[in-house]
């Protein structure tokens, strides 16, 4: 199938694609997944690029239709109360949740005002449509742009996108957790632009890192011997090599086996970051079998960039904090001496008083003594001597899970460690805190277990009429508000840093939401308030959670695989493959894909179309191109030239 036209005008073409691409979501592709979850959120937000938090929601469809149904009852007689009345008992009929929002209020004069409870601001963070009055709607054909360039096939809203995008989001964590990354390491990808490439020779120096050529293998084999070097193996060579097949670096095939040699390579050679890693191979059996897994080993290899154990480690942590608070206030007082001794200077200047430089030279003294102490004390503590944030997190982990022989499991000093180590920056150190608030490694049933605690005050507040959610009240899994709080701020932490599975976990919790239902005040409200009883600790919130799943989805294997198996055709030469894979991947919305696209059509690959097709479909993947970034940066351009559309660059 082929669709060179534009956009909406694909025709049958294109809906024999839509229909193939639903087929094949159904049956658990990923790619089909994604390119209908593009073509979605395109509709939804991205066509009308101007407004990047403005996305259509199914809220917004309903609203606008019952807005229209209420205009076509008055058109035919009734009053605006009748009118409004019965439109609202029609979608009450077909969505149950409707009926719960409906709000009478009276008048001073007597008069019935038929409304909805949501008209109200205190949810309406998403749509501003929604602080309109219902009279105000727009009806559903014009809420989408009519423009065919504001759509790519098919009408969509934000909840739409997000079912699509959810489910591509599962089915790639599914197949990362279990493959041999375990779900701890990104699928390697490729980020390649073509015409960039092209603009700049191709190996200039110009060229930013991720244009970049691949690594040639004759240097793969200088750093192979390097590190096989007898008697002393070149550590940094060893480390480079890990790394490159750790996370198929520069054209390097990922592969967690060779990254593991090449890590105890360097890590029986002395190296701590190297013996951090090769421990988390071994902890999570990632290019080990069973038989070959050796927690023992992850022990030892722990040890050696845990030195002193936790106390050892906050230590050394502490230190560093120290000294560079110290050199801060060096710095400060530094300043405000100079900031004296130009004030005495010019006060001197004004009056013609005598010289007291004996004075300064002795306050110099003292602060220069005080500057000389504190440069020690910084010494003491620099980088190297702090312990290795993988090997801390690993030690975590070991007393989590237990070592038979080794190490008792204890939730308290995993979590001691855990902290640590989240301190340092180990984004992974933070999912595991996440996760261990929300119930993991915990005894089956203990949270659910956990005492009821009555709040009297919370109780008593509730039978005067104040009905405030108690902070101990918990939901069905036992899960307080401070533990969703916690679990949030960490999956926040872990997710900036680039941690898939955090993104993963943040974009289920905003797709469904949590509600928390206390027990005492619900027995107060009974049946008919039961909503003064709860609490929606997570908002639901479907932009965000589309965000979070969008970006897992787009780095699982089925993108990441297609994307470096067309620039690896396209460097041996081999343009139409190359075209095919970019092309499939850019109609599932990878940017990289459709500037790659683009440009091999505009340069005579045209796989069989004629010249004016081939011509069409460049532009079309242009235009997306274009749309895609201008709706990324918030509707403004960051310059003349593709190249300078993306935000930031």
């Amino acid at each position: 199938l082929t669709v060179p036209s534009d956009f909406a005008y694909g025709g049958s073409q294109l809906s024999r694609a839509l229909v193939l691409w639903h087929s094949a979501a159904m049956g658990g592709s990923v790619e089909a997944a994604l390119a209908l979850g593009y073509r979605s959120k395109y509709s939804a937000g991205m066509g009308n690029h101007h407004e990047k938090e403005k996305f259509i929601s199914d809220k917004t469809l309903r609203r606008a239709a019952t807005a229209d149904k209420i205009a076509e009852y008055k058109r035919a007689g009734m009053s605006e109360e009748e009118a409004v009345s019965r439109a609202h008992r029609e979608e009450a009929d077909t969505n149950p949740q409707a009926e719960k929002k409906l709000k009478v209020t009276v008048t001073p004069e007597g008069q019935k005002i038929v409304s909805h409870e949501n008209m109200s601001t205190k949810d309406d963070d998403a749509d501003p449509k929604r602080n309109k009055s219902l009279k105000d709607e727009t009806t559903p054909s014009t809420l989408h742009p009519s423009a065919a360039t504001s759509h790519y096939g098919l009408l969509g809203t934000c909840e739409s996108a997000l079912a699509y995008y959810e489910t591509a989001s599962h089915l790639a964590m599914d197949e990362i957790e279990a493959s041999e990354l375990r779900g701890k390491v990104n699928p390697a990808t490729d980020s390649h632009r073509l015409p960039i490439i092209h603009a700049h020779g191709g190996a200039s120096s110009a060229l930013s890192h991720a244009n970049k050529p691949d690594e040639l293998e004759e240097a793969i084999q200088y750093y192979r011997l390097r590190a096989y070097a007898k008697p002393d193996p070149d550590i940094n060579a060893a480390y480079t090599l890990a790394q490159l097949y750790h996370h198929g670096l520069r054209g390097v095939k990922q592969s967690m086996s060779l990254a593991l040699e090449y890590y105890t390579i360097a890590a029986e050679a002395g190296s701590w970051e190297a013996a951090g890693q090769a421990g988390k191979f071994h902890l999570w059996g990632m290019g080990v079998n069973e038989t070959q897994r050796d927690l023992g080993l992850a022990y030892r290899y722990f040890t050696m960039g845990t030195p002193g154990g936790v106390e050892g480690c906050l230590r050394r942590y502490k230190g560093k904090k120290n000294a560079g608070q110290a050199a801060a206030r060096r710095k400060k007082r530094k300043k405000q001496r100079k900031q004296k001794e130009a004030e005495a200077a010019a006060e001197k200047g004004k009056d013609g008083n005598g010289d007291d430089s004996d004075n300064d030279d002795e306050n110099s003294q003292e602060d220069d003594a005080w500057v000389d102490d504190t440069e020690e004390e910084e010494d003491i503590w620099d980088d190297q001597d702090q312990c290795d944030h993988p090997c801390v997190n690993g030690m975590g982990l070991l007393y989590l899970f237990g070592v038979p022989m080794v190490l008792p499991p204890s939730r308290e000093v995993a979590t001691k460690y855990f902290e640590l180590s989240k301190d340092l920056g180990n984004m992974d150190a933070a999912y595991n805190l996440a996760m261990m608030r929300l119930g993991w490694m915990d005894e089956v049933g203990a949270k659910e277990s956990i005492p009821h605690y009555k709040d009297m005050t919370t109780i008593n507040n509730a039978k005067k009429g104040m009905f405030v959610v108690s902070s101990h009240a918990r939901d069905g899994h036992g899960l307080t508000r401070d533990d969703y709080k916690y679990a949030l701020n960490h999956f926040n932490f872990a997710a900036a840093r680039g941690h898939l599975q955090a993104k993963h976990r943040l974009g289920t919790l905003f797709s469904k939401g949590v509600r928390i239902v206390d027990r005492d005040l619900a027995e107060i409200a009974g049946p008919e308030k039961m909503h003064m009883a709860t609490e929606q600790v997570v908002h639901r919130n479907c932009p965000t959670a589309l965000s979070y799943h969008k970006v897992v989805a787009e780095n699982g294997f089925a993108m990441t695989r297609r994307i470096r198996a067309a620039y690896k055709q396209y460097v041996a030469g081999d343009y139409p493959s190359s075209l095919r894979n970019y092309l499939a991947a850019a109609e599932s919305g990878n940017v990289v894909a459709q500037i790659n696209a683009a440009f091999l059509l505009e340069r005579g690959t045209c796989l069989g179309m004629s010249p004016a097709d081939c011509t069409n479909a460049a532009v079309r993947m242009w235009r997306l191109i274009v749309q895609t970034l201008l709706f990324e940066c918030g509707g403004q351009p960051q310059g003349k030239g593709m190249s300078k559309l993306v935000c930031g660059s």
